[in-house]
C-alpha cells in the first residue's frame, strides 16, 4: 500500500535540518585534516560519502522549497476566484440589501456591468465616504443648484474616523489650493429604489427636455456629484470650506484640487438653455426692525455655527436670498394670490430659520423713460428664529 506523501512545508523544515548538520560535519572533519597534514589534503572515501549527501541534501531542500512556492500560488488563485465569484453573488442576488445599507452609511455600490464577455467584476465598485459635511444648507430648499454661486456659504469637513487616517497629515499640501473639487453623493434622492432611469430630463427653469448627461440632474445611473468649492482654511485636520451648494451631511467620496493651468478653459461653451449663476433673481433684501433686532440678539448669544459676527450672518443671508430659492409649487401659489398679502415662505440657515416674503417694488426714475417707475421683486425678511431642531425649548 503505498503511504501519502507528506506535505511541502515538512520536507522542506527536515531538509534544511539535514542541510544544516551535514555542513557542521563536513566543515568539522574538514578542518581536522588541514591543522593535521600542512600538505595538500587527502580526500578520503567518507568525506566523498558527505559530499554526496550534502549535494542531494542540497535538492531536496530546493525542490521543497519549489513545491511549497507552487502551493502557495495555488492557493492565491483559488482565493481570488473565490472572491470574484462571492462578488457576483453579492451584486446580483442582495442588490436590495446593498441599497438598504447604503441608504444608511452614505456607501454606493455600482452595479456589475455587462458587456461581450458577460459580467465583468473588475470594474464594479463599492465606494464609502472618506466623510459627511456639516453645512449651513440643512435642507434641499435653500441650498443653491451650483457651488460658488452663494461664496458665503461655508461648510467643514473632517475625515471619518473608519478610514484610519490623520486628517492633520492626509490633508497636509491641501492648503496651497485655493479651490477643490468634492466628488459627493445625492443621498437624498427622492426616486424610488429601482425606479427606472429616464434618457430625457428637464432642468429647472428651462422647458425643454435633454439628455440626462447634458445635465447635472441628480436622478443619473450612479447617483454621485462634483461640486466646486472654495478652500478658505485647514484647522487640526478639518477643511474649512466656502461657496458651498450641498446640503447638510451630504457623502464626500473624494477630493481633488482645482488647477488652474489645466482645469481652466477661458474659451468653453455652454447650452443656452443654462441661465448665467452670476445674475440674480431679486433686485434687494430687506430686513424688518423686528428681523435686524433678532439677528443682533442671536449673534450675540452665539446662535450661528458659521458666522460668528452679526456682519458675517447678515451678509450671507442677504446673498443666500437674492436667489429664488422657492420650490416651483411655492412660485405658482405666491402668484396665484397675487392680490393677497404677501405669501410667507420659511427655509433653515444654520440654526435658525429665516421667514421671508417675496414683494414687487417700484422703483421711480428706473424705468424706459426718467419719469416712468419701474417694477423690480424683492425679498423683505420678517423673522428670524432659533431652529428648535437645535436648541431645546427653554434655551
Amino acid at each position: 500500500m503505498d503511504l501519502p506523501s507528506p506535505p511541502p512545508a515538512l520536507i522542506a523544515s527536515t531538509a534544511v535540518a539535514v542541510v544544516a548538520s551535514l555542513t557542521s560535519v563536513f566543515l568539522m572533519l574538514r578542518l581536522r585534516s588541514l591543522s593535521s597534514e600542512p600538505s595538500a589534503p587527502k580526500i578520503e572515501p567518507h568525506d566523498e560519502e558527505l559530499a554526496v549527501q550534502l549535494e542531494q541534501a542540497i535538492q531536496a531542500k530546493e525542490k521543497a522549497e519549489q513545491l511549497r512556492r507552487e502551493e502557495r500560488t495555488g492557493r492565491i488563485k483559488a482565493e481570488q476566484a473565490l472572491r470574484s465569484l462571492q462578488s457576483v453573488s453579492k451584486l446580483q442576488g442582495s442588490s436590495a440589501d446593498a441599497d438598504a445599507s447604503a441608504s444608511d452609511t452614505g456607501a454606493v455600490t455600482l452595479a456589475p456591468v455587462e458587456g461581450a464577455a458577460g459580467t465583468r467584476p473588475p470594474t464594479d465598485m463599492l465606494l464609502r465616504p472618506i466623510g459627511h459635511l456639516h453645512s449651513v444648507f440643512k435642507t434641499r430648499n435653500g441650498t443653491p443648484r451650483q457651488g460658488l454661486v452663494v461664496t458665503r456659504a461655508r461648510a467643514t469637513l473632517r475625515l471619518d474616523k473608519s478610514l484610519k487616517l490623520d486628517g492633520r497629515y492626509a490633508f497636509d499640501g491641501i492648503e496651497h489650493y485655493s479651490h477643490l473639487y468634492l466628488i459627493f453623493g445625492f443621498h437624498e434622492n427622492t426616486n424610488l429604489p429601482g425606479a427606472p432611469l429616464k434618457s430625457k430630463v428637464t432642468p429647472p427653469r428651462f422647458g425643454q427636455k435633454v439628455g440626462v448627461f447634458a445635465t447635472r440632474s441628480p436622478h443619473r445611473p450612479n447617483p454621485l456629484g462634483l461640486s466646486l468649492v472654495t478652500l478658505d482654511a485647514v484647522k487640526d485636520g478639518v477643511l474649512h470650506l466656502s461657496g458651498i451648494d450641498l446640503i447638510d451631511g451630504t457623502p464626500i467620496y473624494d477630493i481633488k484640487g482645482y488647477n488652474p493651468d489645466v482645469d481652466a478653459f477661458p474659451d468653453a461653451t455652454r447650452p443656452e438653455w443654462i441661465p448665467p449663476t452670476s445674475s440674480t433673481d431679486f433686485s434687494s433684501v430687506e430686513f424688518t426692525e423686528e428681523a435686524l433686532a433678532s439677528l443682533e440678539h442671536l449673534c450675540r448669544r452665539n446662535t450661528f455655527q458659521f458666522y460668528p459676527t452679526f456682519q458675517e450672518a447678515h451678509d450671507f443671508l442677504v446673498q443666500a436670498l437674492s436667489f429664488d430659492i422657492r420650490s416651483i409649487h411655492r412660485r405658482s401659489l405666491a402668484a396665484s394670490q397675487a392680490d393677497a398679502a404677501p405669501l410667507e415662505h420659511a427655509v433653515q440657515f444654520d440654526r435658525v430659520v429665516v421667514t421671508y416674503t417675496t414683494e414687487a417694488t417700484t422703483v421711480p426714475g428706473r424705468g424706459p423713460s426718467d419719469s416712468e417707475e419701474d417694477v423690480e421683486p424683492l425679498v423683505r425678511i420678517i423673522r428670524i428664529e432659533k431652529n428648535p431642531r437645535y436648541f431645546g425649548a427653554n434655551e
